[in-house]
């Protein structure tokens, strides 16, 4: 499953409860680049390396081959998978459909400019402010959320036919709910799927979405 939404709307703690409800592995960006920086002998690692000392921005390709790596491990194979914060344009879901990672499930976290920004005022306001909730990189971050979230929208409806909608407005075990709903009716589509490619029985493939080794 992926799980995108603007900054500090709360997809952490939400995707930690989906981690922790369903057995799942929660997965983060940062967090994926962070265990291959440790490996000395990935090439690719090497590469993340390189572009963090001259201060470079880390190339799309390079994430992404670091994402499609992560998702080979055992631990998310047997268990499944929730990534959280990415991809952030459409470009990278491209690259990403390109590896032939498409998620069985994509969750798109509703929740308001004024919500986001009260949030973040209230955090300050606590004495736990960091950089990234500094008004002026928040509102930078929230204006490109803004500009590239519909288009990733409209990609995964056209492509995948497989969006869905949570909102931090509501409680976490409310959009716990709806999240296992939501995987529950599409693990059914898929047992049904199966039953009628296994009796030779036609089927209609614009309900679910499967990758080639799949079917």
């Amino acid at each position: 499953m992926w799980l995108f939404g603007k900054p500090y709307s709360g997809l952490s703690a939400l995707c930690k409860e989906v981690s922790r409800e369903l057995g799942i592995v929660h997965l983060r960006s940062k967090d994926i680049l962070n265990h291959f920086l440790k490996n000395p002998f990935d090439v690719q690692a090497k590469k993340l390396r390189s572009s963090l000392r001259k201060g470079e921005k880390v190339d799309d390709d390079l994430i992404v081959d670091l994402i499609y790596k992560r998702l080979q491990f055992p631990d998310v194979v047997e268990n499944g998978y929730i990534l959280q914060g990415f991809p952030t344009t459409c470009d990278q879901v491209r690259k990403l459909n390109a590896k032939g990672v498409i998620p069985m499930l994509t969750f798109s976290n509703l929740q308001t400019d004024l919500a986001i920004k009260c949030r973040a005022a209230k955090t300050r306001l606590a004495g736990k402010s960091t950089f990234k909730l500094d008004p002026e990189i928040l509102n930078t971050r929230i204006k490109e959320t803004t500009e590239h979230f519909p288009l990733i929208e409209r990609f995964v409806l056209h492509h995948y036919h497989n969006l869905r909608y949570v909102s931090s407005a509501l409680s976490i075990e409310s959009n716990l709910v709806k999240i296992r709903t939501d995987l529950s009716d599409v693990l059914r589509q898929r047992y049904n799927v199966a039953q009628e490619l296994s009796e030779g029985r036609p089927f209609d493939s614009r309900c679910i979405m499967l990758q080639k080794k799949e079917v």
